[in-house]
């Protein structure tokens, strides 16, 4: 369970900021939307909300950041490679050569680590391994402290032997982690810590840049085509969303066009499949580049993909079949995001969804988030970390006060984050979060410049003025 990440000198975050995950203890209110661990409590879920360019993504991508680096740390990196993705908050000139920093506190069978690191996109400056065993009472144990400004590099003996502990520090570049570098080595007392990066943190992004759900949903296919339970399981929520589909299931397919799947492609034209054939080509360069395996995204080594389709019909007639180029935007993206949800809650994982309400009817979001409060899906302590703008959500019979985080950006350029438990007079549960969200008093919204904030509206229809006359003139 994540219980705590922070973040600074990251993108629009200047000073350190703290989504924190931990209940707000004197609230008694849906406590069915909170973990219970052996040490800490967890909220299930958060909702983040604000206006556009306020901190949102960067929350999540500061993450995802953190855990690729974690992940890709000693196997895809080689000496001189920029660590991906540091970005340094731009608008003071004091931060920009200055190391981001990132900070977790989670709880992994009853065990409690702290992970901090600093680094600049050149080298790792600083990075604090911290464990807290299951005992009662037990404190927090320093098994990796490193400090490059000052030369000094500490390993605890629970990692092994002295001499094992030189080596690891010895094969550490100055752009890799320690962590993951005794976690390659199978040091026991760290890997937990590193799993969790690698196989527990999913990032899901359907914002600017993002990749196409087509491509995304292709993995979740594979699954599952392995998975029977999973298949109808699925099928049945996305039958059971009104979206007209009666049945969802896989087919292996080969793929077409230079590794590239199209439903047709006796009508390309000469050019279109050189063009296809060339970003083929560079596809694949790019993924070696980064170490991609084969099959990933639901390709086989034999050249087959696995889809979906699906199957509508009304009642007394045959079944039609759809592929998913034949879906509304929002029936995929639900096949999308509940498809991930059914792998991923009834495990420890946790999942962070940009722009949740993209394409989705308020009414299904609401269904989403209450799956991930629901204990049917499993009580392993998975967790849904989600930005949104669908402001339905803002409702006490829904989310708790502390799973209301909001961002917005001061004058300066600098986000902030806060929740509503923050607040000193709280609003109360059975207030109307929505309409004092929007009216600004929880803050979080835009603040509207002279072109937007008195945009005029009249009560009269508005005469069509002819340009014929202004025309002759210019000629």
């Amino acid at each position: 369970m994540l219980i705590q990440f922070k973040v600074a000198n990251f993108q629009c975050f200047r000073d350190e900021v703290t989504l924190n995950l931990q209940p707000g203890g004197r609230d008694t209110r849906l406590l069915g939307n909170i973990w219970q661990g052996h040490r800490y409590r967890a909220l299930k879920s958060a909702a983040i909300f604000g206006p556009n360019a306020s901190g949102k993504t960067s929350l999540l991508h500061a993450l995802y950041v953190f855990a690729r680096f974690v992940r890709d740390s000693a196997t895809r990196m080689n000496v001189g490679d920029p660590i991906r993705g540091i970005s340094p908050f731009r608008l003071a000139g004091a931060t920009c050569k200055e190391p981001s920093c990132f900070e977790v506190l989670i709880e992994l069978e009853g065990v409690g680590y702290r992970y901090r690191l600093e680094a600049t996109a050149e080298r790792v400056l600083h990075e604090l391994v911290e464990r807290q065993d299951s005992a009662k009472g037990a404190g927090w144990l320093k098994l990796i402290d490193r400090d490059a400004k000052q030369g000094h590099v500490a390993l605890h003996e629970r990692l092994g032997a002295q001499a094992r502990r030189d080596q690891i520090v010895q094969d550490t570049r100055d752009n890799a982690l320690i962590l993951s570098r005794a976690a390659e080595r199978n040091v026991k007392p760290v890997v937990p810590l590193f799993n969790w990066f690698r196989q527990r943190v999913h990032h899901q992004n359907v914002g600017a840049g993002a990749p196409p759900d087509m491509m995304e949903l292709t993995s979740i296919a594979r699954s599952a085509a392995d998975d029977p339970k999973l298949l109808r399981r699925l099928s049945d929520f996305i039958r059971d969303a009104d979206t007209g589909i009666i049945r969802v299931d896989t087919e292996a397919v080969p793929v077409a066009v230079d590794g590239f799947l199209i439903d047709h492609p006796d009508n390309l034209s000469a050019k279109e499949k050189a063009a296809i054939s060339e970003l083929g080509k560079a596809l694949n360069g790019l993924l070696k580049l980064h170490g991609e395996a084969e099959g990933e995204n639901g390709v086989e080594r034999t050249g087959k993909l696995v889809r979906f389709f699906t199957e509508h019909g009304a009642s007394g007639e045959a079944p039609v079949r759809f592929g998913l180029s034949d879906e509304s935007a929002g029936t995929i993206r639900y096949l999308l995001l509940i498809g991930t949800l059914l792998q991923r809650l009834s495990s420890e994982d946790l999942l962070a969804v940009d722009e949740m309400h993209t394409s989705l009817h308020p009414q299904l979001a609401r269904r989403v988030v209450q799956m991930a409060h629901s204990p049917e899906f499993g009580r392993a302590g998975a967790q849904l970390l989600f930005t949104t703008h669908d402001v339905t959500l803002l409702d006490p019979d829904l989310l708790r006060r502390d799973q209301i985080i909001l961002t917005q950006k001061r004058p300066e350029g600098a986000a902030e984050i806060y929740s509503l438990w923050d607040f000193e007079d709280m609003p109360r549960n059975t207030a109307a979060w929505a309409r004092n969200y929007l009216a600004g008093r929880f803050g979080g919204v835009p603040v509207f410049g002279p072109s937007l904030a008195d945009i005029p509206q009249v009560d009269q229809p508005t005469p069509v003025e002819s340009l014929a006359t202004e025309t002759v003139e210019a000629e």
